[in-house]
């Protein structure tokens, strides 16, 4: 996943991450919610990094996810 900070401020302390997963028919199947250790010490406005977050818990196969991330 390609994060990017698209506020006006630089981001400095850590990051809130969900996911929320979904099967073919639009059915939430799955998510999570945690705190991102991946995450730079700064970053600034309009800057990215990548994250990568696997073992999300799923009653089933998922075909979808939606993945949101907030300043903690």
């Amino acid at each position: 996943m390609k994060v990017t900070n698209t506020t006006h401020d630089e981001l400095t302390g850590g990051v809130t991450q969900q996911v929320v997963l979904y099967d073919a028919a639009g059915h939430v199947v799955g998510g999570d919610t945690g705190s991102s250790d991946n995450v730079p010490n700064s970053l600034p406005a309009g800057m990215s990094y990548r994250e990568k977050w696997t073992g999300i818990p799923a009653l089933s196969v998922a075909s979808r996810a939606v993945y949101t991330m907030w300043a903690a």
